[in-house]
This record gives C-alpha cells, structure tokens and sequence, in this order.
C-alpha cells in the first residue's frame, strides 16, 4: 500500500470522525440551551415579575406572599430526598424497570406525604388562627404539592438526559404561570385569594404534563410494576431518605427561615429589600450554575459509580471550569456595577439603597457557594447522604441562631453577614468531606478539582479587586 493510499485512508477517518462529532458538539450546545431556557422563566419572574407583584398587591399582602413563596421553595427542597434518589438512581443505572419502580414510588410517597400534610394544615389553622382561610390554605398545600411532584420528574427526566423536553416543560410553565397570575391580579382582582387559585391551578397543570412527558422520555408506556412491588419500593424509598430529610429540612429552613424570622424580631417592611436583595444574589446560582450542574451531574455520578478516577476528575473540572465563568463573571459585573443596576432594576424606588447594602455583602458569599455544586455531586455519587445531613443540620442550626441574635439586635446588615458566611463555609466544608471519601491521594479526584477551583477563584477575586480599585480611581478622576 502506498503512501498516498495510506494518507487517504486517514483522511477519510478523520472526516468521518469530524462528521461525527459536529452533531454530538451542536447537541450539547442545544442541551445546555434548553437547560438555561428552563430556567430563564424563573429569571424574568424574579427580576422582573415580583416588583410587579409587590405593585398590584401592596407591601402587606406581599409581604405574605413573599412568606408563601418562601415556604413553597422550603418544601420543594424538603420532598424526604426523593429527587435526590430518582436523580442518582437513574443516572447511575440502565435498568429500565428499575427506573419505573423508582420513580412511581417517589412521587406516590409524596402523595401520601402532602394528604396528611393537608390534613395537619387544616387543623393548625382552626387551633393557630392564622390569617389565612381555610381556602387558602388548601390552595397552597396544592401549590406546594403539585411543584414537588413536578420536580421529581424533572430530576428523572435530566438523569436521563431528557434535557429538550425538561427544559421546555419547565419554562412554559413557569412564565404561564407568572403570565396567567398577572393577568388576573390585573383583571379580576388584586387579591391574595387570586394569586393562590392561579398559581395553584397552573401549578397542577404544569405537574400533569411533566408526568405524560415524563413516562414517554424515559419510555415506560409498556412496563406496570405490581403493587406489592411498589408498595415495597415505596417503604425503602422512605428508608433511603431519612438522612436526605434532615438534609432538605436543614437547607430549606436555612434558605427560608430567614424570611420568617427577620419580620418578626424587625419588621415586616424589613423583610422587602433583604428578600429582594436575596433573589438577586440568588440568581447566578439558580439560573447560570443550576443547569450547568445538572447537565454534567449524570456523567459525574456515572464515572464515580464506575470507579473511573480519571474519567471523574475530568467531568468535575469541566463543572468548576463552567461555575467559575458562569457565576463569577455575572457576580463581579453585579457587583461592580451594584447602585446602577439596582436602581434600574427598581425604577428609581427609596428601598433600591437598601437593596444595594445587602447585596454588597451577601453577594460575595453566595458567589462563592455555587461551587459548593461540585463537592455535593460527590457526596450523592458515594450515597453519603448521612455526613450531609449531620453537618447539614449543624450548620442550619448555628446559622439560624446567628440570624435570630443578628435580627435582634435590629440590623439587616448583620444577617447578611451571617448568610454570606453561611454560604462559603458550608462549601468549604463539603468540600473536605468529599475529600475524604476518595483514599488514594494520586486518585483523588475531590482534592485535585479543588485545588483547580481554588487557583480560579483566586484569579476572579484580584481582576474584580483591581476593577473596582480603577474604576473608583476613575470616579475620582473625574468628580
């Protein structure tokens, strides 16, 4: 065979492995866009949706819904580790029925769960005399329910790469929901009782769909589990998530509680600019780094599973890589550019300066615990749920005194210190755990993907010091 022959033949491969690896390429694009669609819906709602909520509803009644939304996400974390267990399971199996089995027990768990979970509502509120009626009540047990069941589908759905049919489900529903909501705070009634009926309403909508979707992405149309089986599957399911439980109710208390307990030792009209503050620190993390995570958390789990060392370090460093510029450079640009972007966010409103001192502080720290990603996908791929509920639970548990002690005392600033802390430590921390769980230090892949995202994270913290040391020099210059 000659020399030109042998050249042609490596051409022809080389094209043929190029042809093939432009569609792979153009599908990952068109994943990671359908994943950041997903959640462009809660961008626009929180940015753009709740001020106008604030306006239709005035700052009392918003005040309560700001409470309900905060108990919504509360209890959306707190789902007894289904997601958790659906997402790892089929990310780490191909067992098809297994998937079914999985996925029918966790959301007929939550069935059960959010029956009683009305029952007891009711009946507190008969005994508590809380200012909502009996109505409302009902709508938000709902509300809440439908979008915890909604959420264990989207988890099936992205463990198993659904990302085109997740991504859109997710971001037609949120933005009907807020469009539908709007429209009858706007047309009908600026009233509580509105809100409720139509977030409810769609929220079931949303639910229903994800679950038909649901079952043809992952193709279960032909496959029945028996109810012993599933009965079965349900009480194991139960078992698995008792630690992940006091992990969701730790981090959801943490994350919400804060807004229950700053009206009540300061006072209600405190809460407004620390929440908006809160959602606008918030963002980068829920909007830019949640989809990147959940778009290489299967790969992740998988490779660990497979005890593949190098195959895990490097889907890990791609997640720090992708954190790092998604949430790094939207938060320094944030920063940096705080007042102006504030106050254009909140026309011009008193409470914007406000809303500026919080998110100086908070800002930094939560920026920081997006990376905190990473550690966790570790930690789920070992099923060490137990280490993470306990340090989960220690860390809730300081932080939520800190918070009273720091709300006390009067001042807003101070809990943002503390939720700044709280973010960056508990990171750090996870981190260290994760470390541990891998014992060969030439293979550890834990330890090596941090040292990768402290050298970033470094690099990110001295050009945003020496942008803003400029552009105050600047500012000088020229005042």
């Amino acid at each position: 065979m000659n020399s030109q022959t042998v050249s042609g033949a490596v051409d022809h491969v080389m094209k043929k492995k190029d042809d093939l690896t432009r569609p792979r390429n153009l599908r990952r694009v068109l994943d990671l866009g359908l994943l950041y669609a997903s959640k462009s819906g809660g961008l626009i709602v929180g940015l753009l949706v709740l001020p106008w909520y604030q306006r239709l509803l005035g700052s009392e009644a918003f005040g309560v819904v700001a409470m309900i939304l905060s108990l919504q996400a509360f209890l959306l974390m707190l789902d007894l580790g289904t997601s958790t267990i659906v997402a790892r399971d089929l990310a780490a199996s191909k067992n098809a029925q297994a998937h079914l089995v999985t996925w029918r027990a966790a959301v007929s768990l939550l069935h059960f769960v959010y029956a009683g979970l009305l029952v007891f509502a009711l009946i507190l509120n008969v005994i508590a005399g809380t200012p909502l009626a009996p109505l409302q009540v009902v709508l938000c047990i709902v509300f809440f329910w439908s979008l915890t069941v909604q959420n264990v589908g989207q988890s099936a759905m992205l463990a198993k790469r659904r990302y085109a049919v997740s991504g859109s489900i997710q971001v037609v529903g949120v933005l009907s929901r807020a469009a539908i909501t709007l429209a009858a705070l706007t047309y009908i009634s600026a009233e509580l009782e509105i809100f409720l009926l139509f977030q409810a309403l769609t929220a079931v909508v949303q639910m229903m769909v994800t679950s038909w979707f649901c079952r043809r992405a992952l193709e279960l149309e032909n496959l029945a589990p028996d109810v012993k089986t599933l009965r079965t599957h349900i009480w194991e399911l139960a078992k698995r998530g008792k630690p992940l439980v006091l992990f969701g109710l730790a981090g959801a208390a943490v994350l919400q509680l804060d807004k229950v307990i700053v009206p009540i030792f300061i006072s209600p009209s405190a809460l407004t600019p620390y929440f908006l503050a809160s959602t606008i620190c918030l963002t980068p993390i829920s909007v830019l780094a949640g989809p990147i995570n959940q778009y290489f958390f299967p790969g992740i789990v998988e490779s660990i599973n497979n005890r593949d060392s190098t195959q895990s370090l490097k889907e890990l460093r791609k997640l720090v890589l992708a954190i790092c510029f998604v949430v790094a450079i939207p938060s320094s640009i944030l920063w940096l550019g705080r007042e102006s972007i504030i106050n254009f966010w909140l026309h011009q409103q008193p409470i914007a300066s406000e809303v500026v001192r919080c998110v100086e502080i908070l800002l930094p720290g939560i920026a920081l615990g997006a990376l905190g990603y990473v550690p966790y996908n570790i930690l789920v791929a070992h099923e060490d749920y137990r280490f993470h509920s306990i340090l989960s639970a220690g860390m809730t548990s300081l932080t939520l005194f800190a918070t009273i002690l720091a709300a006390a005392s009067g001042s807003i600033i101070a809990v943002c210190w503390v939720y700044a802390s709280y973010h960056s430590l508990s990171a750090i921390i996870t981190w260290w755990r994760a470390s541990k769980l891998v014992p060969s230090p030439l293979a550890n892949y834990a330890t090596r993907s941090a040292s990768f995202a402290i050298a970033l994270i470094a690099a990110f913290i001295t050009i945003t010091l020496a942008l803003s040391l400029f552009a105050s020099k600047l500012t000088e210059y020229f005042s």
